[in-house]
């Protein structure tokens, strides 16, 4: 796995050599996000949609989408950068994680999806946090690299999509 180290106190020349690969590994697998002013606002890589509004057949390739560029960018060690390499990660300092989200961010990415965002970014650290050692060994490995996803559900207090908490009276 690129990146892989006993050492993580890491020199600049490291994180430079280390942004030099990880630019390469973007570039053979993305398209560089075209210049300021050359796209159209609200579309293709610049939409700014919060939901999405699509077919269920098209909601299910953006999943795979985001799952398969989750995969690809943790079996190259980019998925997990600061994470224990113990449960898939690269064991790096942080500063090599906003390296590369910083670099990401010039090539267009698959849309994310919050099925896969949840279960990457939240139910993973969550876990990694707070779970046992057969808790951590078990799920954040797999949901780090997006081969399971989670759902995350929320009911409003007083109501909103919570009818159980609707209150009433008689006046």
């Amino acid at each position: 796995m690129v990146g892989d180290r006993s050492d993580t106190a890491a020199s600049a020349e490291d994180l430079s050599t280390w942004l030099e690969a990880a630019e390469r590994f973007l570039g053979a697998h993305l398209e560089r996000r075209r210049p300021p002013g050359s796209s159209v606002p609200g579309e293709g890589s610049d939409r700014v949609g919060l939901f999405h509004n699509l077919t269920v057949d098209e909601e299910r390739a953006l999943i795979q989408r985001a799952r398969d560029w989750q995969r690809l960018k943790s079996d190259a060690g980019y998925g997990s950068i600061t994470w224990p390499v113990e449960y898939g990660g690269a064991g790096l300092p942080h500063a090599y994680e906003s390296a590369f989200r910083r670099l990401e961010q010039a090539f267009v990415t698959p849309r994310i999806h919050e099925a896969v965002s949840i279960s990457v970014a939240i139910v993973a650290a969550t876990i990694l946090v707070l779970g046992t050692p057969e808790q951590k060994a078990r799920y954040v490995p797999p949901l780090r690299r997006a081969d399971d996803l989670c759902c995350q559900l929320f009911s409003e207090p007083g109501a909103g999509s919570d009818l159980g908490s609707v209150a009433t009276r008689a006046i």
